[in-house]
């Protein structure tokens, strides 16, 4: 794993037709398999604190692990082309 340490998340101005991505626990799934509690949205723009990151364990998705848990859970997965993370 090669986790490196990261201040926050942002979510690129322009990445997304809607303006939105989905931060997930898991990177690729099914459509419809994830609950409500297994995901959430951030705006364009939008910053999220960070611990870490990992670009190295799924090729199109960051491991991010927040600041802040996020319905209880700190590890997270976010599209790469949708976000920068700032180190």
């Amino acid at each position: 794993m090669a986790k490196k340490n990261a201040r926050e998340l942002i979510v690129k101005e322009g990445a997304t037709q809607v303006g939105t991505t989905w931060i997930k626990q898991q990177p690729n799934p099914d459509e419809g398999m994830l609950t409500e509690s297994e995901k959430f949205q951030l705006q364009e723009k939008e910053r999220i604190s960070l611990v870490s990151y990992d670009d190295e364990e799924i090729q199109d998705h960051y491991k991010i692990e927040l600041a802040q848990p996020v319905n209880g859970l700190v590890f997270w997965y976010a599209y790469k082309p949708h976000v920068q993370i700032i180190e």
